[in-house]
């Protein structure tokens, strides 16, 4: 991946998705921002134990440097799916966001934040319509197909055609550190061929898996492969610290000049 920074803020880019000059996206180191211990620093979530006043300066760093409206919604590890038109633009409280775990829009300056701490954000950029998602993986999300729901989604709402879409799968939990005793318990037993260990999982592999499957070709199919439980220094994890803070993924659909 490509390691940016503008305006005192890491994130990485996907050198996949960096060809099409249309399309802004980074996933964000927790470097940059204004979060005290133990959420330091980027922090960008408000219902996890920091303080809201610095939440809220993390949030607009971001969004002045992206010079676009920044959108997120509650994420609950559910399957609701949310489309970003004029009508939500118009009408939305941006102080109560909805529940949903995915979220897509074909506004241009709009854009699209989901945040993760070992989780998974999912970019979906349809480079024929001009559309783009975010959705949040969880391991729930993988059992409950949330990656063929937002794909079936843009079909339906948008005559996305799945052959004309890039998809990207961000630094998250990997194989090595994704330790699932209980899976017989948690996961359906189509995933334990995926078990790489006596209880270790390759979530990676799984979404690419579910993406193909969802009709995107494998080659338009790019993986950060890195691990944010090893890379906790520079990203946020739940699973090696327990009380932390959230890293901001966004994808914008660039103003045309």
């Amino acid at each position: 991946m490509i390691l940016r920074e503008t305006s005192g803020i890491k994130f990485y880019e996907f050198p996949g998705l960096n060809r099409y000059p249309s399309v802004f996206h980074g996933f964000f180191t927790r470097h940059g921002g204004f979060s005290k211990p133990p959420y330091h620093t980027l922090n960008v979530a408000f219902k996890v134990g920091d303080n809201p006043a610095d939440v809220a300066k993390n949030v607009k760093k971001i969004r002045k440097m992206l010079q676009g409206r920044l959108i997120w919604v509650n994420q609950d590890h559910g399957c609701k799916i949310i489309i970003i038109d004029k009508h939500y633009l118009e009408t939305c409280n941006q102080n109560i966001p909805p529940e949903a775990d995915a979220i897509i829009t074909s506004e241009p300056g709009v854009a699209l934040m989901i945040k993760v701490a070992d989780c998974q954000a999912i970019f979906l950029f349809d480079r024929v319509k001009n559309v783009i998602a975010n959705i949040h993986c969880g391991w729930r999300g993988n059992v409950n197909e949330i990656i063929k729901k937002t794909v079936d989604t843009m079909k339906k709402t948008f005559k996305s055609d799945p052959r004309d879409v890039i998809a990207t799968i961000s630094p998250s939990l990997g194989p090595c550190c994704g330790e699932f005793k209980g899976y017989r318990e948690l996961l359906p037993a189509h995933f334990h061929g995926y078990r790489v260990g006596v209880n270790h999982f390759d979530f990676w592999k799984i979404s690419r898996e579910q993406l193909i499957k969802a009709g995107i070709s494998e080659k338009n199919i790019e993986i950060a492969g890195m691990c944010t439980v090893c890379g906790n220094n520079h990203f946020f994890s739940y699973r090696k610290e327990k009380i932390t803070g959230r890293c901001a993924a966004v994808i914008m659909l660039k103003e045309k000049e």
